[in-house]
């Protein structure tokens, strides 16, 4: 038969293996919520940085043509062009300031798992935001030099006709 004594500390030790069972579990729950906290941190940062290299595609193509063709790319601020290309310059800025956070977002869309979703949202913000502002980055300053030359035409062909109506009149 066990005595009292063995019973308690019996009892006892088995306290103290349950305080222990109890420790070890709680400290496996913290370290798997620092994991997971650690991990979702990363996925943002991933996004992020997906967010940021896509969107900054127009701003990067931008400084890469003012580098090689300073010239071209100086058509958005030359006087004779500058009431269309501040807007367009500036409707580019708009474009890249809005896909960014759009971008960041379907990222972390992604990475929650929820991929065709994401990837839609993805191809739509490329389709409607970035590649408009990379067109008007790289096409714009062509652009504005045909609508300034054709202006030029236009002025012409009305000054001749101006004169040809002059000369019947005489």
């Amino acid at each position: 038969m066990i005595s009292e004594d063995d019973s308690k500390k019996n009892v006892e030790q088995e306290l103290i293996d349950l305080r222990q069972r109890v420790a070890e579990l709680e400290a496996t729950e913290s370290e798997r919520e620092e994991k997971e906290r650690r991990e979702l941190e990363s996925r943002r940062k991933r996004a992020k940085n997906k967010a940021r290299m896509l969107a900054g595609l127009p701003i990067f193509l931008g400084v890469i043509i003012f580098i090689l063709n300073r010239t071209y790319f100086m058509q958005f601020f030359n006087t004779e062009n500058r009431a269309l290309g501040l807007p367009l310059i500036g409707t580019a800025i708009l474009l890249v300031a809005a896909s960014y956070p759009a971008l960041r977002w379907s990222f972390s869309v992604i990475e929650s798992g929820r991929k065709t979703s994401g990837v839609l949202f993805v191809v739509l913000v490329f389709v409607f935001m970035i590649f408009p502002a990379v067109l008007i980055v790289v096409l714009g300053p062509a652009a504005l030099l045909l609508l300034r030359k054709r202006a030029g035409v236009m002025i012409e062909e009305v000054f001749v006709c101006l004169v040809s109506i002059a000369n019947l009149h005489a």
